[in-house]
């Protein structure tokens, strides 16, 4: 993050609580304690000396911790003492008791400290949260177990501080790093756009920063490289993969005044096209906004939290209040301030204030991740109420990566001719082929690329491409192969044809496979009596007869396919 945004929090880049006044804020600003520790184990920076100091901190605080636990637990053995004379077992539980207290200060004071700070910064801001209930809790813990231990005298309750110190830092931290995590998965989407473009001016191209360029400007996109901005190509046919958008893996051929969208691949052929959005304004950076948004609005129960978070704090510190009142004058001060101890650190919601957005950001990272948009912060929480689903089903149910399901060749010569033309193509069809035929990249001096259609061999002339290709070519094609390009054509499989001497040679046909998932996630869905349905438009879409999956789906006749 360049610059600090004092109305975000400077790690996650969320919006931090409102504070109850408009006054100034000095520095940085942190969403939660999570934030603020991981933000020192973890800066911007990769700091590494900064990185070490805080996990040695930690790791001591743990150190510390678990040895504080083992002398409480022989306090409160009594078989340790069982064969010692009351003396020695007075002297070793004296021992015990002032090496517990010994051993919690720098537990106290690796994360109880900055823990304080938190607080008092937040209380400095208006803000009132369960940072403060924690602070009051470990403190008061921490203060009574050595007042009881310098007058030999009492309870004493080290280990609790600690523990709740400890596991409060690890859970704050990983609630912290799982926002920052969803947030990285978004830049990954920004980073497609390239940072500098080409730039087609009356004297030639010039190269300019990507956020320079203006609705107007001409742009150059070489193949293999990723559309920069929304704009209309001038001229075609190209090949292009909106996969990032549609999630289709079949490219689409853009033909002259076709839109072109930011984020896309240009897959052949030396494009220019005509922006119509400058890059902050184009399709991809308003999808990344929208989900940032959505990421930013929270949901019913986060709201709920917030609101119970608000009022939970003054409720609990004046029951506390109370309550140790209350016994302290019906029985001593020292119960009176256990009571009220107890009550702040029993009351503290870990539930209410780390679980609920935990678990929320778990699901918007690991969806973000898998490039699913979330429209709104509620969405999650509807999702359990869903009783119908309709999937999508090229790049939703199958892979999104197309594989050969048919070669249908008559002579392998041709089949190591037209593996030879797929290798030197970047196409993902002609990708796809290479791969499953196990060709790799070689010289491509002697092949040239046919945007919109495919590659060509310039001393034989043979062709790898489309079938619109072959026709404009005036290709024959003998009945055996009519058979199977009408059977692709049916089944609404994509095709790959190789000819050479005016005859089509060999088909490839392409299909995808069904996600290995599916079957798990069909049936979860199913056990829960949600009603499943397939949105296709694929032409008479039914059993894919390369996946051999029958048992799943039944053709209807029409686009829309009742799962069975």
């Amino acid at each position: 993050m360049s610059s600090v945004d004092l109305h975000a929090c400077a790690y996650c880049g969320l919006p931090a609580p409102r504070s109850w006044w408009d006054g100034p804020a000095a520095g940085p600003s942190y969403c939660c304690y999570g934030c603020r520790f991981a933000a020192n184990v973890v800066d911007a920076d990769g700091a590494r000396p900064e990185s070490r100091r805080m996990f040695t901190r930690l790791g001591l605080a743990i150190f510390c911790t678990m040895n504080v636990m083992a002398f409480t637990m022989a306090l409160w053995s009594s078989d340790v003492y069982e064969d010692e004379s009351t003396t020695t077992a007075q002297l070793l539980s004296g021992i015990f008791r002032y090496l517990s207290m010994l051993f919690s200060f720098p537990v106290y004071y690796a994360l109880g400290l900055p823990l304080l700070e938190n607080a008092w910064d937040s209380l400095k801001r208006g803000i009132a949260n369960i940072d403060i209930l924690l602070v009051i809790g470990v403190g008061a813990s921490y203060a009574v177990s050595a007042f009881s231990v310098l007058r030999d005298d009492g309870p004493i309750y080290f280990e609790v501080g600690c523990t709740v110190l400890v596991l409060v830092t690890l859970g704050r931290w990983l609630e912290a790093t799982c926002r920052s995590r969803a947030s990285h998965a978004l830049d990954a989407l920004e980073k497609l756009q390239p940072e500098r473009v080409r730039v087609v001016v009356a004297e030639g191209e010039v190269e300019r920063s990507l956020r320079e360029v203006v609705a107007g400007d001409r742009l150059r996109v070489l193949a293999g490289e990723r559309i920069a901005c929304d704009g209309r190509l001038e001229h075609g046919p190209v090949h292009i993969d909106e996969q990032l958008l549609t999630g289709e893996s079949a490219v689409r051929c853009k033909e002259r005044g076709d839109p072109l969208f930011a984020g896309t691949l240009n897959v052949d052929g030396n494009l220019v096209m005509t922006v119509t959005a400058a890059a902050a304004d184009g399709t991809l950076a308003r999808l990344v906004r929208m989900v940032r948004q959505a990421r930013a609005t929270r949901g019913r129960f986060e709201q709920l939290a917030d609101r119970v978070s608000r009022w939970f704090l003054p409720a609990v510190i004046v029951v506390s209040l109370g309550a140790g009142v209350y016994h302290g004058v019906a029985r001593d001060a020292m119960t009176g301030v256990l009571v009220g101890m107890s009550v702040v650190l029993i009351a503290c919601p870990c539930a209410l204030g780390i679980a609920t957005p935990l678990a929320m950001w778990v699901a918007l990272n690991h969806a973000a991740r898998q490039r699913i948009l979330i429209q709104g912060g509620d969405v999650l929480e509807r999702l359990a109420r869903v009783d119908q689903v309709c999937f999508d089903k090229t790049g939703t149910l199958t892979t999104g990566t197309p594989g050969v399901g048919q070669a249908a060749f008559a002579d392998a010569r041709h089949l190591a001719e037209a593996a030879t033309l797929a290798a030197a193509s970047r196409h993902v069809y002609a990708v796809a082929i290479a791969r499953q035929l196990g060709m790799h990249a070689e010289s491509t001096a002697q092949i040239a690329t046919v945007a919109g259609r495919g590659v060509r061999a310039d001393d034989s002339g043979a062709m790898l491409g489309s079938e619109t290709w072959m026709a404009e070519a005036g290709v024959t094609i003998p009945s055996e192969l009519r058979q199977t390009l009408d059977g692709a054509r049916r089944d609404g499989n994509a095709v790959v044809c190789f000819a050479s001497q005016g005859c089509l040679r060999g088909v490839f046909v392409l299909v995808e496979d069904w996600r290995p998932e599916l079957d798990d996630a069909l049936a979860q869905l199913q056990a829960e009596n949600v009603k499943l349905s397939i949105l296709s438009g694929d032409p008479n879409f039914g059993i894919d007869p390369w996946c051999r999956r029958p048992r799943l789906y039944v053709p209807t006749g029409d686009s829309t396919v009742q799962a069975s």
